[in-house]
């Protein structure tokens, strides 16, 4: 998605920046799950949100652990059972 924000108002960057975020969520939300999606959304705002600056660092780390359990869940096979 190429966006040109420097031709663009103050309102219409704020416009399609939130655009963007509510597109990110849903995708995320449809493809993954609403809890990806939420730490996502979260991070945009932290991004975009400077005195919320933490909120970004908070969310890195969630999507973080999030992917780590996906990715293993669903790439690696699960372990061998002992046999007795």
């Amino acid at each position: 998605m190429a966006i040109q924000f420097k031709s663009q108002s103050d309102i219409g960057k704020s416009l399609t920046r939130s655009k963007m975020i509510l597109y990110e969520f849903f995708e995320k939300w449809h493809y993954f799950s609403l809890e990806l999606a939420v730490y996502n959304t979260v991070w945009w705002i932290g991004n975009y949100c400077h005195p919320l600056v933490k909120l970004q660092f908070w969310a890195k780390d969630r999507i973080t652990i999030y992917m780590d359990k996906y990715l293993n869940n669903s790439i690696l096979p699960p372990p061998n059972q002992p046999h007795h």
